[in-house]
């Protein structure tokens, strides 16, 4: 796992970004990602701080460019990141509820329910996080293993800042 520069980090999410191709509304799918990748930086150890837009739901200066008083307009904009954010914590405990509820069906015992959630997570993570994932041609070294090798190597911080995903069979 690659070494965290900063051990705190505040992130501003596009509401804009979480309704994908449709322009308003939610994205389920973005939502998942989104939070993947947010859980993904805590378990590597930083303390995360959100702030979520709202375009998604309202933009304040287009209302106010409608007539409406630019202070209300604005509100409602900050309601709509109240609504962004409840929907990306409900996208978080979703996954967390399924797999409590996997563990459950499978008949454990509850005083290993926690722990075994908390693996089922963990590989969870390493399915669709892109650090956690095996590397290809080396399965035993990490995407996360290779960014910290070749940092070293050319002595620069590298940062992956975006990736696509494909999955063989699917269209």
């Amino acid at each position: 796992m690659p070494e965290l520069k900063y051990k705190r980090a505040l992130l501003k999410l596009s509401g804009e970004a979480l309704a994908g191709q449709k322009g308003t509304g939610f994205d389920f799918e973005i939502l998942k990602r989104l939070a993947t990748e947010v859980a993904d930086i805590v378990k590597m150890g930083a303390s995360v701080g959100l702030v979520i837009g709202g375009g998604n739901i309202v933009r304040g200066v287009q209302l106010s460019k409608m007539g409406m008083e630019r202070a209300g307009a604005d509100y409602m904009g900050m309601l709509g990141t109240v609504i962004n954010a409840l929907a990306l914590q409900d996208v978080l405990e979703k996954e967390k509820r399924i797999f409590v509820e996997q563990v459950k069906e499978s008949g454990k015992p509850d005083h290993l329910i926690e722990k075994i959630v908390a693996g089922k997570v963990e590989a969870y993570y390493k399915d669709v996080a892109l650090v956690h994932q095996a590397w290809v041609r080396e399965p035993k070294k990490t995407i996360g293993d290779l960014i910290k090798e070749a940092s070293a190597k050319v002595g620069e911080n590298i940062q992956v800042r975006r990736f696509v995903r494909f999955q063989m069979g699917e269209e």
